[in-house]
């Protein structure tokens, strides 16, 4: 998580392409990690999906090249 403020921030969480970010549990343990941070409710101001990484991979075989896909929920605390 990314901290903007006493009471905003940005929220990151992995998931697979071909699963999708609203199928991946990381999604249901990003919103429980924003609820803590916010000591209750919380407001999505914005999500959508972020700056992704590739990586080698190297194995006896060969090596391979894994591409990550990241999602980030950009959120506010709700006073309440």
């Amino acid at each position: 998580m990314v901290r903007e403020g006493d009471r905003t921030g940005v929220m990151t969480y992995l998931y697979k392409g071909t699963d999708g970010h609203m199928f991946t549990p990381l999604r249901g343990k990003a919103f429980q990690n924003i609820r803590e941070f916010c000591r209750g409710p919380f407001n999505v101001v914005r999500e959508g999906k972020t700056k992704g990484r590739q990586r080698v991979a190297e194995g006896v075989i060969g090596s391979d090249i894994i591409v990550e896909s990241w999602w980030g929920i950009r959120f506010h605390c709700v006073d309440g």
